[in-house]
């Protein structure tokens, strides 16, 4: 090409050098050549020629060549000086393949196209053009699965998320495979990482020997206590436990290919980086009842403490630094750096937990927000579509709930009771209920604070939610029935045999032989439940989870803002309440809109007609999940 022409040629250069290595983790330059206003100069920085790219994009001077050797050509004698915040954050955004893939589109190179918007994309999922484009590649003819690739993927992070399809696929051995190689690579991309770190240190003042060589062991250990956070993004997403998601994984594999001793160093290992964690103290628990386990088996991985001791001893060099020394060029900015935290020395009352299995570590996540926290899934529950959750009322709302329930009548909700004031199930107890109809019926008659009728309500719709989102996903889930019901004991019941609640299905009839036939007088149009529990200052009640020869699967105690819910056909009963008084919001949900509950509608429309304002307290609704 002449040199008098005014063609610009961008190279799209794909490199791993050392001295740049704060961009191309990216393994991307722009590079701009035989122009007369930028000239090709070994002194330009990589600001410029990530400049010189974009003003060439703007001006849609397509590429017509890929150089792969071009660090060494180009950027061999180029200073060492580091880049602006602005290009920093260009590159840590992707920012250069959104770029890219219209270039490479424009030259006809429809795998690197497909590969760099698809990469952009993984790290900016709401980009709406990247969408589109997305989806205009994917119905082009000749257009390969294979195509669709994150060039950013390290090896690491491949053989972590193999790991994860082999778990949906029960391939026990594999994911064991998987994960190990995960955290062996893992390693070493962090140690690589952290010998990225020692660069030139670039101050702007001139300050003395010694302050110079502060700052710069400074910035080193800043840059090295940030390479588990770049580490930790997998397809553009953060997640700050990365690292101790790999032991989660390994305790449940080594636990399901009957590896206990694996399983119990897998949690002890998660616990040095969480030690707070309560799902992995359960599994904790639950691996102590094994005959071939005990606390001397919980030492963690010695590759894993080698790290953390590292991680540790950094954090609290940076602490001291933030206290005791001033940089020459400003005021060091304080940073929450991890510490070490000691595990805690907590007694175990049984009593408090759900009966121990090991955790499951998929389904956890998605639900732990909004004060509400998954306790218990189908693995430590033992059954099939059924999970436990905390948080999802508070004790002040517990105790509203448990006043409106005073006004509850005797038996409501059911036709029948075996002898005046007693329960339908068993004559050791009262049983009283209110429907959200006679709720606000009540609250209309000034009998109530409107506000507690709202709060049943909401709570109500915060369960549904819950339980739409864990068993249906984004399929519409209809109230069939919601009743506020507490059981009192009566005296003398201390040795009962019988059961507050008999082991039945909720849309089937409880057979003889352990089937459960559905099949009307039951009420077949439910499909799920739940029990939210407002209290568990009372002997006895306990939920449980039955086999069909009735024996126990599970158990779970009642307790303020505690929630079971769980598949309809799913057979459960509750234990003999022997002293005090157990109430809780029972629901009943189907998918058949023919037989969604109309009181909820009706419930809400007499709220809106009353004119007291609300003053009591309040759950987040269903719409704020």
């Amino acid at each position: 090409m002449a040199a008098h022409t005014d063609t610009y040629l961008l190279q799209i250069c794909h490199v791993c050098s050392r001295k740049m290595s704060i961009y191309l983790t990216l393994a991307l330059v722009f590079q701009v050549i035989h122009v007369h206003a930028i000239p090709e100069d070994p002194l330009m920085t990589y600001d410029q020629w990530y400049s010189a790219g974009t003003a060439a994009y703007t001006k849609e001077k397509w590429v017509s060549d890929c150089v792969r050797r071009c660090k060494k050509r180009v950027f061999e004698e180029r200073p060492d000086g580091t880049a602006s915040k602005e290009v920093e954050e260009a590159f840590e955004s992707l920012k250069p393949y959104d770029y890219l893939q219209l270039c490479y589109y424009k030259i006809d190179n429809l795998e690197q196209a497909i590969a760099t918007a698809y990469t952009f994309l993984l790290g900016n999922p709401e980009h709406e053009p990247m969408r589109r484009n997305i989806e205009y590649y994917r119905k082009m003819p000749g257009v390969k699965l294979d195509w669709f690739k994150d060039i950013e993927l390290k090896t690491y992070q491949a053989y972590y998320l193999q790991a994860l399809d082999h778990y949906k696929k029960d391939e026990w051995l594999m994911v064991l495979e998987n994960m190990e190689k995960a955290l062996q690579n893992y390693y070493k991309e962090h140690e690589q990482c952290a010998a990225l770190c020692e660069e030139k240190y670039d101050h702007e003042s001139f300050p003395e020997f010694y302050n110079a060589i502060s700052d710069h062991y400074i910035s080193v250990l800043k840059c090295k206590m940030n390479c588990p956070v770049k580490m930790g993004r997998v397809y553009g997403k953060p997640n700050k436990h990365y690292l101790a998601d790999h032991f989660h994984y390994l305790q449940f594999a080594y636990y399901k290919v009957g590896n206990i001793e694996k399983a119990a160093q897998a949690v002890a290992s998660f616990l040095l980086l969480k030690p707070d964690d309560d799902t992995q103290f359960r599994n904790k628990i639950y691996y102590l009842t094994q005959e071939s386990i005990s606390e001397t088996h919980f030492t963690p991985r010695q590759d894993l403490m080698k790290f953390h001791l590292e991680q540790t001893q950094m954090s609290q060099l940076l602490r001291y630094a933030e206290k005791h020394y001033i940089s020459a060029d400003s005021e060091m900015e304080e940073k929450d750096y991890p510490e070490e935290v000691p595990p805690r020395n907590r007694g175990v009352n049984p009593e408090d937990l759900i009966k121990t299995y090991p955790v499951d570590p998929e389904g956890i996540k998605e639900y732990e927000g909004h004060g509400v926290k998954i306790i218990g899934d189908e693995v430590l529950l033992n059954g099939t579509e059924r999970f436990a959750a905390d948080g999802i009322l508070t004790e002040d709302q517990c105790n509203t709930l448990i006043e409106l329930a005073q006004k509850a009548t005797i038996g409501d909700g059911y036709k029948s009771l075996n002898k005046p004031g007693t329960s339908p199930h068993t004559s050791h107890e009262i049983f009283a209920g209110l429907d959200v109809t006679k709720a606000s019926e009540l609250a209309q008659n000034a009998d109530v604070d409107p506000e507690w009728v709202q709060l049943y309500l909401d709570v109500a719709d915060k369960a549904r939610d819950l339980a739409r989102k864990y068993f249906v996903g984004d399929k519409p889930l209809y109230f069939d029935f919601t009743h506020l019901v507490c059981r009192t004991a009566l005296e003398g019941g201390i040795n009962r045999e019988d059961l507050s609640h008999p082991i039945h299905g909720d849309n089937c009839l409880l057979l003889p032989d352990g089937t459960c036939k559905k099949e009307r007088p039951a009420y077949v149009q439910r499909d799920y439940s739940a029990l939210v529990y407002l209290n568990g200052d009372f002997e006895g009640g306990n939920f449980m989870f039955n086999y069909p020869n009735k024996t126990i699967q599970s158990e779970v105690k009642p307790k303020c803002g505690r929630i079971v819910s769980f598949n309809a056909s799913n057979l459960h009963g509750v234990q003999p309440v022997i002293k005090g008084k157990r109430c809780a919001v029972a629901l009943w949900f189907t998918l058949d809109s023919n037989y969604r509950e109309a009181a909820h509608i009706i419930a809400r429309s007499m709220l809106k007609s009353i004119s007291k304002k609300p003053t009591g307290p309040k759950v987040i609704s269903h719409t704020e999940l």
